[in-house]
Parts: C-alpha cells; sequence; structure tokens
C-alpha cells in the first residue's frame, strides 16, 4: 500500500479531533500508527507506535473501552493507564493480524 507518511503531531491532533466527536475504534488509531510509521514499517512498528500513539490519547482524556449493546452504552476498562495500555497491546497482538475495522478480540 503506497500512501503519504504523515507527521506524528498531525495523526495524534486528528485522532484528538476525531475521538471529541465519535468512538474511536482500534483500527483508526492502527492506520495513524501506520501513515506515521510509513508504507514500509514492520507490523511490530506499527504495534509500537500504535501503543505510543494510545498512550498520548490516554495522556491527553481518552479513556480505553468497550461498546456494549443497551445501558450504558460504554464500559471504560478498569485499571490504571499502564494497565490499560497493556490491555489493548494484547488485544491487538491476539488478532494474529492489524486490527480491521469492526474487529473484536
Amino acid at each position: 500500500m503506497e500512501f503519504e507518511t504523515l507527521p506524528y503531531d498531525d495523526r495524534l491532533d486528528y485522532l484528538l479531533r476525531y475521538a471529541s466527536d465519535d468512538w474511536l475504534e482500534r483500527s483508526t488509531v492502527v492506520d495513524a500508527a501506520n501513515r506515521v510509521a510509513g508504507s514500509e514499517a514492520s507490523d511490530r512498528e506499527i504495534i509500537d507506535m500504535t501503543m505510543k500513539l494510545a498512550s498520548d490519547l490516554i495522556d491527553r482524556g481518552a479513556v480505553p473501552g468497550d461498546l456494549i449493546e443497551g445501558d450504558p452504552g460504554f464500559v471504560a476498562w478498569p485499571g490504571t493507564a499502564d494497565e490499560r495500555l497493556g490491555r489493548l497491546r494484547r488485544e491487538i497482538e491476539v488478532l494474529g493480524h492489524l486490527p480491521d475495522p469492526g474487529d473484536v478480540s
């Protein structure tokens, strides 16, 4: 896949704006990480960049969790920021591929 490599801060700002209007799927963060890392990046490099973006998003107020049917609709993951990041990494790695839109673990 050929695409323009984008600056980290531009992608982070985009994700913060996106998250202020809608739910931010894991695959959207991975896509942003891919665009920062570049088209030659390995899956490991993309996952590492995903984790960096996720860490910065959490530091700026994003709350990782699960969308569920019914009330309340969203359940935040328990734990510290580091525990939440660890869970995110595990959920991505258990897929065996980079997340696609709608992937669940």
